[in-house]
């Protein structure tokens, strides 16, 4: 499969393009797919997943206790150092990037010490500075005019500047968020960024950044964003009356626009029925992606042309974004728990195989599923509140 293909299916969790912020073409591993779905006969009833958590490294995430049909066991024996390296090696494919948008490291940073000396208020405090920097020199120094490049040469370089100007490496965390805005027509395809870091008094804050802005200048930005770098609560991701914007962490918000009809999925056989297969997708990314935004260390084995399946139950989707709103230091933690538990599942239970997120933020339920309970999930979806239901009833219904 193409790298850029897959690096975008998988930073949108499960959408195979990005029409309206940039092009992709199809996948070139349709064979390896043929034989996953050739598998699906023989699919066992879903299960719920058992980590067992030899390293010590997913946190919240619990074990079941339980063994049986019911019940498989994934392993987790990553230390914390490696699970670190996947987030700090990311800056090889954005270099790459940069090259390919005829900007460098070094043409960039200029923009961002210009930044850190500026007393415009909009560098305040540090980390909006190094944004902002970045922003202005992507806008006076590259070739980038779509909301993928942007994402992955902006958020890794965030971290990499904050590491080289002030070893504060540990004191920020970018990371890709998938979002609806007016160009992608309902679709979750527009890279958009979250940004959290320690402030002076020791708390930790969260931002949503938008890549493709970046200048407090004059630069000819979309006139529907008032700004690059705004609280979650006063964006237009979060603005009740925007039905045209929306993140996955804004899960109520989310829920109401696909009543509405304002949400779709990307695959035009699925279009306007499978929208909680979008809105999954963005809330699981908002995970995965704080594990390795570039997803360049990921074992993607099979990875299904269409992109990867989930579904996520109301409880986790609403305690996300509970704790989304009193964003904190352990919120961040937790929401990386999670994500590195979907993506340990995927890469041992490989990423054609569907998954169901049940119970909340603190105490997570991950669940293994076959293609008729995915689809009989994302179909019925208000005929259910909890995973165990939909493999019962998908089930009862074949």
């Amino acid at each position: 499969m193409d790298r850029r293909s897959v690096l975008q299916s998988l930073a949108l969790a499960g959408l195979g393009g990005l029409a309206g912020c940039s092009g992709l073409g199809g996948s070139d591993d349709e064979q390896g797919w043929r034989r996953a779905q050739n598998r699906k006969a023989a699919e066992p009833r879903g299960y719920r997943v058992d980590f067992h958590d030899r390293a010590g490294t997913l946190g919240q995430v619990p074990r079941s206790g339980r063994t049986g049909n019911d019940f498989d066991t994934v392993t987790c024996s990553r230390s914390a150092a490696e699970w670190d390296r996947m987030k700090r090696n990311d800056m090889d494919y954005a270099r790459q990037l940069m090259d390919e948008n005829r900007t460098s490291v070094e043409k960039l940073r200029p923009y961002v010490e210009r930044a850190l000396e500026s007393d415009h208020p909009k560098a305040e405090p540090w980390p909006h500075a190094i944004a902002w920097g970045i922003g202005n020199g992507l806008h006076d120094h590259s070739g980038v005019a779509n909301s993928y490049d942007a994402a992955l040469i902006t958020v890794p370089l965030v971290d990499h500047f904050a590491d080289q100007l002030f070893d504060r490496r540990d004191r920020i965390e970018t990371w890709i968020v998938a979002a609806v805005e007016p160009p992608t027509l309902g679709e979750f395809r527009h890279l958009a960024a979250a940004m959290a870091y320690e402030t002076d008094d020791g708390s930790w804050t969260v931002q949503y950044l938008e890549p493709t802005l970046g200048c407090y200048g004059d630069c000819g930005t979309p006139d529907f964003f008032e700004s690059s770098l705004r609280p979650p609560e006063e964006s237009l991701y979060a603005r009740r009356g925007a039905t045209d914007f929306v993140t996955g962490p804004e899960f109520r918000k989310a829920q109401r626009l696909a009543d509405r009809g304002y949400i779709q999925e990307e695959d035009e056989a699925s279009r306007g029925d499978w929208n909680q297969k979008a809105i999954s997708g963005a809330v699981c990314s908002s995970m995965t992606n704080l594990v390795d935004t570039a997803e360049n260390d990921m074992d993607m084995g099979e990875a299904p042309p269409a992109g990867i399946k989930t579904v996520t139950t109301r409880s986790f989707g609403r305690s996300l974004e509970d704790a989304f709103d009193r964003f904190d230091y352990d919120t961040m933690r937790r929401m990386e728990f999670v994500g590195r538990a979907i993506t340990l599942t995927f890469e041992q239970r490989r990423w054609y195989q569907p998954l169901g997120i049940d119970g909340t933020l603190a105490e997570p339920e991950i669940y293994v599923l076959n293609q008729e309970e995915i689809r009989y999930a994302w179909n019925n979806y208000d005929e259910w509140a909890h995973v165990p239901e939909v493999i019962d009833a998908a089930s009862e219904a074949a």
